[in-house]
């Protein structure tokens, strides 16, 4: 699906140069042999989604017994790429490539992109539930936040570009607007329903954890080693949650463009960094842990002995 979006993403920026320069110069020659080879290629790109329809369906199937959550998501995926129409805009934007309407080409392309990026957000929710360790769930969850942030930026561009030109904005740009709105609220409420997924889910133990030598020590040590380790947690998870709670709160829409209500953007994007940058510190964390219990479960060699010593030391505080 990745793949798919880029190489949609490809055509359509071609189309637009295509469409640009012709407005300009009138269509010439070389723009007629474009538009064909354009053309054919969004023929395949076509066949590409339709394919995938096909392979959602059978992966929900497959899903149904043992991960129902996960099968909805995937379900969603499918019935959004039905919805919006994803192969037929694309055989009209080919249509529109064959008949020189470049501009309906473009538009018809950007739909489909669109619809794209929401099933993708499907997937990833899918995977997010499929998700065992917190480890996992990090992983998800910055994948998505990264696939967030480039829509954002992505409507950030547009709308600039809006802004920027010296003529009042057409009634097609107008509808642009709110469909980019529209397109932004959705953002935010997938990252709000991904937020409510990750706070009640119950990760399951990294491997490795719970495998500390307080029971050398003593079970007392051992116990005050874990009452710390809930204490850090806890606290960690709050930053996390609060974190999550800002970037949800920046992406209310606050700024009217036109007829249609947007973020600050520049707010928005720099509270979700935040958010990123700890759920990449909590993950790296995870990640040392893992080697520490592996280091834990041989001989120590000698120059880990000390970091080893040091970390038994740390938890008994």
């Amino acid at each position: 699906l990745d793949q798919l979006i880029e190489e949609q993403s490809e055509v359509q920026e071609q189309t637009e140069a295509l469409n640009d320069r012709t407005q300009e110069s009138g269509i010439r020659a070389e723009d007629l042999r474009e538009a064909s080879r354009l053309a054919n290629q969004q023929r395949q790109l076509r066949r590409d989604a339709e394919a995938l329809q096909e392979d959602l369906e059978e992966l929900q199937a497959q899903l149904n017994e043992n991960n129902p959550q996960a099968a909805e998501n995937v379900g969603d995926a499918s019935r959004r790429m039905v919805e919006e129409q994803v192969p037929e805009n694309m055989a009209s934007a080919q249509r529109g490539l064959q008949w020189r309407s470049f501009r309906t080409a473009e538009q018809d392309q950007q739909e489909a992109i669109n619809a794209l990026q929401q099933a993708r957000d499907d997937l990833r929710q899918a995977r997010a539930n499929m998700a065992e360790t917190e480890a996992e769930q990090l992983e998800t969850a910055l994948e998505q936040l990264e696939g967030w942030e480039e829509q954002m930026r992505d409507i950030q561009r547009q709308l600039q570009a809006m802004e920027n030109q010296n003529t009042p904005l057409t009634p097609e740009q107008q509808q642009q607007q709110e469909q980019l709105s529209q397109q932004q609220e959705q953002i935010r409420q997938r990252m709000q329903q991904a937020q409510q997924a990750m706070e009640g889910q119950q990760p399951g133990q990294e491997p490795g954890q719970g495998e500390q030598p307080g029971q050398q020590a003593g079970q007392g040590q051992q116990g005050e080693a874990d009452d710390r380790q809930a204490r850090v947690a806890a606290d960690r998870n709050r930053k996390i949650k609060e974190l999550w709670l800002g970037a949800l709160d920046a992406m209310y829409p606050r700024r009217q463009r036109g007829n249609a209500p947007f973020p600050n953007y520049d707010r928005t994007l720099r509270e979700l960094g935040k958010l990123q940058d700890a759920l990449e510190d909590r993950l790296t964390e995870i990640q040392e842990e893992k080697r520490l219990a592996q280091v834990l479960k041989e001989d120590v060699p000698p120059e880990y002995r000390s970091l080893v010593e040091r970390y038994y030391e740390s938890l008994a505080k």
